[in-house]
């Protein structure tokens, strides 16, 4: 069965390698224009050779088949759900592609300082500070209207930057974007614990995460010629219309009625923080990843400017940057929730910082445009790895206390949000552009060290996400 499987999967494999090896010799400055008509050929050379004899599409059939039996194995109360947060993620990919990629690279072409662009980059994580009250807020009470209604009027925010055409206007808005949308951050995790069983829920997340990258990679194409067409006043605005859509559907999810226990409520951020001192696993993941933070978010306004005023990229450059990131992201999300349900997520965790190194490490070294779409690759695929491996980890520390101990994580991130995007704008100056990024990656690669430590510890311990980290049935996907 493996075998079969294996030489079933040869040709999608081929597809997508050879595509990619052409991205990354054909795009260049001086090719760029010709990268779709290659990528066209090449994708009708495999079709010749692979799609004519039948064997690519048994496979996606066969697969499509496996994941519709899979969905009809389990409650029809989880299948709903997973319906409707499966095509809210599709629509919210559209608006994270418009919108995501390039926030802070409009920042810069208004002509941004370096303090701006690092507020812009430190915004979504220095608006998590106050996650810790969310949590306390949300831990009892029904989560969907802490996920539903901030987004909704976060997104509509957006509209505003239609009337600003100067850098500190624009940056205050996205500042307060980031502040309102970062309220459900903390019950999100603890609804997704709520509508999805232990058994299969990474591989669900992993559907869901699929579509929204699919989505997100059709958007990041056409985004950045968008923006050159029409510029930032009307493709934000018309993002902002497909986030309020994604909250909408979003808001029919059915959340189960809770049943964890009163007594584990708490209340304040003291008595929040009492958890690193109560769990010694979760101290050690939390300074693991205060460290890869620090390092690894004072590269997050470097990049942008290391693609906008080193590399000189358009803003069409940068989409294709940003679609070959969700891209990786795409490929690689089914494959690490799949892999959180059998081995559990601290493997991935440790993977995806060995990845986020090596994207910092491309920089350093390629210091040219295939180096920056290989580190695309490599933050992408650490990124799936990172978010789904961390949601998966919260439930394996606290069952039924995801919302306290992810509020802790994102008020720490808080702080490690702030305090890296400055530092990495501070350091360009002094270190030299290029210098800076390959500090940044050193800094983050040291965090491994305490989350080897947080991972043998659970090991002694014996704990694991509730449920099992196995499939619901063998035949599962």
């Amino acid at each position: 069965m493996h075998l079969q499987r294996s030489a079933a999967l040869r040709p999608i494999v081929a597809l997508r390698l050879t595509i990619s090896a052409r991205i990354l010799y054909s795009l260049s400055a001086r090719r760029l224009r010709t990268v779709h008509r290659k990528c066209l050929n090449d994708a009708w050379t495999v079709y010749r050779t692979d799609f004519k004899h039948g064997e690519v599409w048994h496979e996606v059939f066969t697969r499509t088949f496996m994941i519709r039996r899979f969905l009809s194995q389990i409650d029809p109360l989880t299948r709903r759900n997973f319906n409707l947060d499966f095509l809210s993620a599709g629509v919210f990919g559209l608006y994270a592609g418009l919108l995501m990629p390039f926030i802070v690279v409009i920042g810069i072409r208004l002509g941004a300082s370096n303090l701006a662009v690092g507020l812009l980059s430190a915004a979504p994580c220095a608006a998590s500070l106050l996650s810790f009250h969310w949590a306390s807020v949300s831990q009892d009470r029904p989560k969907l209207p802490f996920v539903v209604w901030p987004n909704i009027i976060g997104q509509g925010l957006i509209v505003l930057v239609a009337f600003v055409a100067s850098p500190w206007p624009y940056t205050a808005i996205i500042i307060a974007f980031w502040l309102i949308t970062s309220v459900p951050s903390a019950p999100y995790a603890g609804l997704m614990e709520a509508i999805y069983p232990a058994d299969y829920r990474g591989r669900l997340l992993g559907y869901v995460r699929t579509a929204m990258a699919f989505c997100q990679l059709i958007a990041v194409f056409v985004a950045g010629p968008i923006l050159d067409a029409l510029g930032y006043r009307i493709a934000f605005p018309i993002a902002a219309g497909l986030g309020v859509l994604s909250s909408v559907i979003f808001a029919r999810v059915k959340e189960p009625a809770s049943d964890s226990p009163r007594g584990y409520r708490r209340t304040g951020l003291v008595s929040q923080m009492r958890l690193l001192k109560e769990d010694r696993a979760f101290a050690l993941w939390e300074l693991g990843f205060f460290i890869f933070g620090v390092g690894n978010l004072s590269l997050a306004p470097l990049y942008p400017i290391f693609q906008v005023k080193y590399l000189g990229l358009s803003n069409a450059q940068v989409g294709i940057v940003a679609a070959l990131w969700a891209a990786a992201w795409m490929v690689a999300y089914p494959v690490w929730g799949s892999l959180v349900d059998r081995r559990g997520p601290g493997k991935a965790i440790i993977a995806s910082v060995v990845l986020f190194g090596a994207c910092g490490l491309s920089y350093f070294f390629g210091q040219s445009l295939p180096a920056v779409l290989l580190a695309s690759v490599f933050s992408g695929v650490g990124e799936a790895a990172i978010d789904i491996g961390w949601m998966n980890e919260c439930m394996k520390l606290a069952p039924g206390r995801v919302s306290l101990y992810s509020g802790v994580h994102l008020t720490l991130l808080g702080v490690r949000g702030t305090i890296g995007p400055l530092l990495g704008s501070a350091l360009a100056p002094l270190l030299g552009l290029t210098n800076a990024i390959l500090v940044g990656a050193l800094v983050l690669l040291l965090g491994l060290a305490p989350m080897l430590l947080a991972l043998k510890r659970e090991d002694r311990e014996g704990r694991r996400v509730p449920g099992g980290n196995h499939s619901l049935r063998p035949s599962a996907v």
